[in-house]
């Protein structure tokens, strides 16, 4: 059976707001920060010297970069889905 969607009715606008709204709702700039801070703090000399606060570090990092991927990946899927839409009206 064949899927038929109508793109000229997806209102991609509206998804791109609602995405802006994540970024805020996730503090996406202060995980950013973080993330580079933390970085920082990884490639430090002496890092691995205390394992129990080296692996603390890592996860945090860890965890910031798959909410800041997350988010990436929702902006560029709805980014291409504006493209789709946009291919579709020409």
């Amino acid at each position: 059976s064949e899927i038929s969607i109508d793109l000229q009715a997806f209102d991609t606008d509206s998804l791109k707001s609602r995405i802006g709204e994540l970024g805020g709702i996730f503090d996406l700039e202060t995980l950013q920060s973080k993330q580079s801070e933390l970085e920082e703090m990884m490639s430090a000399t002496g890092f691995w010297d205390d394992n129990d606060r080296a692996a603390k570090i890592s996860g945090e990092h860890a965890t910031a970069a798959k909410k800041i991927t997350l988010f990436e990946d929702l902006t560029n899927r709805v980014s291409d889905i504006d493209d789709l839409v946009e291919d579709t009206m020409l």
